[in-house]
């Protein structure tokens, strides 16, 4: 059994991920994303403490390796693991990409292979929990310790990209939390009767 948590910034998705890991026995993954927003920092305070070229230019490769950098890690924990559930996935991976890379020119290669990427990862997935928009439960820092953005704005963009790209993957098993006031027992019970049916 594989399944992945999408949804809005501090949306309860870690706290729902650790419950379902710990009712089914299975490992769970976090998110994993502090890499890519600590290369994001150092490309942007080279920029603004006016770096040499080269230094913003190798700043910004590296911020594009650690979306690499975080693929490969990813691919190795599905192999490594039969069974999980992961906070965020492939599809939150192609998101930030396109937040922050999606109007910048000579990108597109590494666009689409973060896409294809998401279609081929989503062959092994079996279920995606996406949970809902709505206020944030928290504002402190996630369990990986980033801060977060819970401006409206940029969580319902990020919301509608994770739809769209969720929705453009065929055959892919999407259990919508109905409810943001729903407690965890409630999401979880949702989760538990969508394996028992099966997916």
């Amino acid at each position: 059994m594989r399944i992945v948590l999408n949804g809005p910034v501090a949306s309860g998705k870690t706290t729902l991920g650790k419950a379902i890991a710990q009712k089914y026995g299975i490992p769970f993954i976090e998110e994993g994303l502090i890499d890519i927003f600590k290369a994001k920092h150092i490309y942007y305070e080279m920029r603004k403490n006016k770096a040499s070229a080269d230094e913003i230019d190798y700043a910004r490769r590296c911020w594009i390796k650690s979306f690499f950098d975080w693929k490969d890690k990813r691919a190795q924990l599905y192999r490594d693991h039969r069974e999980f559930v992961a906070d965020r996935w492939d599809a939150d991976l192609l998101d930030i990409w396109l937040y922050f890379w999606g109007r910048e020119p000579h990108v597109d290669h590494v666009t689409q292979d973060l896409f294809r990427n998401l279609h081929e990862k989503s062959k092994s997935i079996d279920l995606v929990v996406l949970l809902p928009f709505g206020e944030p439960f928290t504002l402190e820092n996630s369990s990986q310790n980033l801060r977060r953005n819970t401006r409206f704005t940029v969580g319902l963009f990020n919301w509608a990209i994770i739809n769209g790209l969720i929705r453009s993957v065929a055959n892919l098993n999407v259990l919508n939390i109905p409810s943001q006031s729903l407690s965890v027992g409630e999401r979880l019970q949702c989760v538990d009767e969508r394996i028992r049916l099966g997916f």
